[in-house]
């Protein structure tokens, strides 16, 4: 009984370090230079379901301006504003932060791509 306690705790352990790296893991996108695709944290149970993830995109400012001018799904803000607005849970904040950090954004913009 022991054993399996012991396989199921390293199965839970191994599926949140690999769903840690999935979550940060910035990609860039394909039709917009300088610009990253990466998922936030899974968000609590809500009304709207459990376990959805914000789809982030982070760049420079002229980056992400450029990328998403005429679209209507996503407009791109300074990253302090965001993270000053209390919009994301501190998980997604911190993520937020160290991926861009991590890309050395000089003048970090976001943009929000809904869940």
């Amino acid at each position: 009984m022991s054993f399996l306690r012991s396989c199921i705790s390293n199965l839970l352990l191994l599926s949140a370090i690999t769903n840690t790296a999935a979550i940060a893991e910035a990609q860039p996108m394909k039709n917009c230079d300088g610009v990253y695709e990466f998922y936030g944290h899974p968000s609590p149970a809500s009304d709207r379901g459990s376990g959805l993830r914000i789809l982030f995109y982070l760049g420079e400012r002229l980056n992400i301006l450029q990328c998403f001018k005429n679209s209507r799904v996503a407009t791109g803000e300074p990253l302090h504003e965001q993270l000053n607005s209390g919009r994301y849970s501190q998980k997604d904040e911190q993520l937020l932060r160290t991926t861009a950090i991590q890309l050395d954004l000089k003048n970090p913009y976001i943009a929000n791509g809904g869940i």
